[in-house]
């Protein structure tokens, strides 16, 4: 069974603005890091490019987080088959980085949650990538 998720994670929590993307959630994370996530829906489809990225983080108020990263997962059988993301830590943008190399594809991907302070096996065990996390 596959899983997607193309969404934010930023640190600290934030507050959540009045207005939200259609269909996004909004949800606060307390552990492997302490943060909020955003799961948004419509854009799966496609990748965003790091201005789309920039402009969606301003709207959602991101700029006031210490560290986001925007992420475009996917997994299947409990392999990660794809990894894109884009981030600003401390002010400095990084990225895009996009993998979908099987022996590469993990290591981009922890690379990008290790921004947040995720550790690796936090990273393979993410609570937010678990089934019902978001509502769904």
């Amino acid at each position: 069974m596959g899983y997607e998720f193309t969404g934010f994670f930023a640190m600290p929590a934030i507050p959540q603005p009045v207005a939200l993307p259609l269909g996004a959630v909004w949800r606060e994370i307390a552990t492997p890091f302490a943060g909020i996530g955003v799961r948004l829906t419509g854009t799966n489809d496609r990748l965003l490019h790091p201005p789309e990225v920039d402009s969606l983080a301003r709207q959602l108020g991101l700029d006031a987080a210490d560290r986001w990263v925007y992420l475009n997962y996917v997994c299947w059988g409990g392999d990660i088959d794809f990894v894109y993301g884009f981030g600003s830590d401390c002010g400095m943008e990084f990225g895009p980085v996009q993998e979908d190399v099987r022996d590469a594809v993990e290591a981009t991907y922890m690379a990008l949650m290790e921004r947040l302070g995720v550790a690796a096996a936090d990273a393979l065990n993410f609570a937010p990538f678990v089934r019902g996390f978001w509502g769904e």
